[in-house]
């Protein structure tokens, strides 16, 4: 069981906000935590996704030029297929990772023949000159011969389809597919191992309901919304009334609990799983509890937005980006719903768990697309 501990107060560059640690033994919750492997996605059916890396760079050894962009929500496993390029083309490839916003001079590449580079939406922000260092980057792929092989966070990638020529310098785009209910049973079994763990009710609460409340935001005016109370049905309970108990699966209802808290994203699929575990047991009710409401104003929806397209930022970089938003009470609020947490090296981040809440909220207010 996941443990809250309390808001400590948290200091940098002069300002003060709250920072929020979540534990469960060695496990954190930071994005590098995140290990999703290659037999993983494979298990899913991303063969052909990954087959595609491998196919754009055996054409450009053959002659032929496509920059690739790949292209996922947070925490999908980008990082995974770029390993899978590294391994693949040994010698022939060199890597750099940016970590953080690029402000300043680009750094030198790697020489070689292919040239894969992890996180490229850190290099632009959105502020007067923003752009700078993406249009210094897009400037030397294009007149370099290797091929690069690229990761972007959608949102920043869908941001800057339609405000700059990104696209035009990688032909060749993949976009990692959210994931079904039974690709995301196939991830899990194979992330898990073996033996699984007990598929259960919840003996405290007894069999979930058939409907649930679910909470909604609503305008109310120009710059405020409220949140409404609404009946959301769960079928697949519905449906097992008029099932037998053998044909009746409890494993099938968690996988796809899962598949639809996590929108089918395969990193926040297996933080929900694993932290849906207790004591060797898991039970739809276990998922149910991470979907929770997101109650903020137009502001900190567009901290929130920040954080979201940057994936994890540090404290002085959002500030400088956020401009007059009061960005420490942003912050405040938004760790108080656990929507964000902070990592080891003191970065902050959407928690994986609450990633589609956060989507959906910042869908709504015409801040992501």
């Amino acid at each position: 069981m996941w443990e809250l501990q309390a808001p400590v107060e948290y200091k940098k560059t002069n300002k003060k906000f709250f920072r929020t640690i979540y534990k469960q033994g060695d496990i954190q919750t930071g994005v590098r935590s995140l290990s999703i492997t290659v037999e993983e996605l494979e298990a899913a059916g991303l063969d052909e996704q990954l087959e595609a890396v491998e196919t754009a760079v055996e054409t450009h050894i053959e002659g032929t030029y496509s920059n690739v962009a790949v292209v996922s929500e947070p925490f999908a496993g980008r990082e995974v297929f770029l390993d899978y390029a590294e391994e693949e083309f040994g010698a022939a490839a060199g890597r750099i990772t940016f970590e953080e916003v690029v402000t300043g001079e680009l750094p030198e590449f790697p020489v070689a023949e292919i040239v894969l580079v992890d996180n490229c939406h850190y290099l632009y922000t959105r502020q007067i000159g923003g752009f700078d260092v993406l249009e210094t980057f897009l400037d030397r792929i294009v007149n370099r011969d290797a091929l690069y092989v690229t990761s972007w966070n959608r949102y920043a990638w869908t941001y800057l389809s339609a405000v700059t020529d990104v696209q035009a310098a990688f032909p060749e785009q993949i976009q990692i597919p959210r994931l079904d209910a039974n690709q995301v049973a196939n991830l899990l079994t194979t992330h898990h191992g073996t033996p699984l763990p007990m598929f259960v009710e919840d003996e405290d609460s007894g069999r979930m309901r058939s409907v649930d409340v679910e909470w909604s935001e609503f305008s109310v005016g120009s710059d405020r919304t409220v949140s409404l109370p609404y009946p959301e049905l769960h079928p697949e309970y519905v449906l097992s009334r008029v099932r037998t108990d053998a044909e009746f699966d409890i494993e099938a209802v968690v996988y796809r609990r899962i598949a639809q808290l996590s929108e089918g994203d395969p990193g926040v699929a297996t933080i929900l799983w694993d932290r849906s575990i207790r004591d060797g047991r898991i039970a739809p009710s276990y998922v149910q509890e991470f979907d929770k409401p997101i109650d903020i104003d137009h502001d900190q929806a567009f901290v929130l937005e920040v954080i979201l397209t940057n994936e994890r930022i540090a404290y002085d970089q959002l500030d400088r980006v956020c401009g007059e938003v009061a960005v420490d009470q942003a912050l405040q609020a938004l760790l108080t719903q656990e929507v964000i947490s902070i990592d080891d090296d003191d970065r902050i981040q959407i928690d994986p768990v609450r990633l589609y809440s956060a989507v959906e909220h910042l869908a709504g207010r015409q801040l992501v697309w």
